[in-house]
């Protein structure tokens, strides 16, 4: 007999089509935040080296912010935890390579302790932010072998090419698998995106 019994389901990236937008699945440097995790890990296949596909030091890497998220064709929420691991593994990319690192974002949410702090140390670090929504991902037509990162920066209202080694996307977590199963045999409910809701959103939140 328990008290308590915590469901700790953790989470999964989304497979949403819109990530064939930006060449996910298409192009070999393009890979996904967690696909990058593994590249900065010692225990990695690279031993912590950040490097392409075809083992190159990468010059540049385009980190892309919301993808999939907060999309009204894909997930309208926001994931809450994409902003400041795309700071940290922006930090990490330019601490291992020593290239320029920029990113792609709608707004910046860093609502935590010390969170603007380190949002703002990166900005000191050199790494380049970029407002606005990007719009595809293509090969450089000159053949050069890298990527060109499409987009809009908003503040400057122009339009913006970034030429890039390796893109980072930033995806939507969705329910884990297996959770809404999960949910029933406990008898608790989810909520309209699959994840778990509250036994009641104002009497019990």
């Amino acid at each position: 007999k328990v008290g308590s019994v915590v469901l700790a389901t953790g989470f999964d990236l989304t497979n949403h089509p819109t990530l064939a937008r930006y060449g996910y699945g298409k192009y070999d440097n393009v890979i996904d935040a967690l696909q990058f995790e593994r590249l900065t890990s010692a225990a990695g296949p690279t031993g912590g080296k950040v490097v392409t596909r075809d083992g190159r030091k990468p010059e540049s890497i385009v980190f892309l912010h919301c993808i999939a998220s907060r999309d009204d064709h894909a997930h309208e929420y926001c994931s809450h935890i994409c902003c400041m691991y795309g700071l940290k593994q922006a930090h990490l990319a330019k601490e291992k390579t020593a290239g320029q690192v920029y990113q792609f974002y709608i707004d910046m949410r860093a609502a935590g302790k010390s969170y603007e702090e380190f949002y703002k140390r990166m900005q000191r670090e050199g790494i380049f932010y970029v407002r606005g929504k990007v719009a595809e991902v293509v090969p450089d037509p000159d053949a050069s072998g890298k990527l060109l990162v499409r987009g809009e920066d908003t503040l400057l209202d122009r339009y913006v090419e970034v030429a890039a080694d390796l893109v980072v996307l930033l995806t939507a977590a969705v329910p884990a698998e297996g959770a809404r199963e999960l949910g029933k045999l406990f008898g608790v409910t989810v909520d309209k995106d699959g994840f778990f809701a509250e036994e009641h959103p104002k009497l019990k939140p």
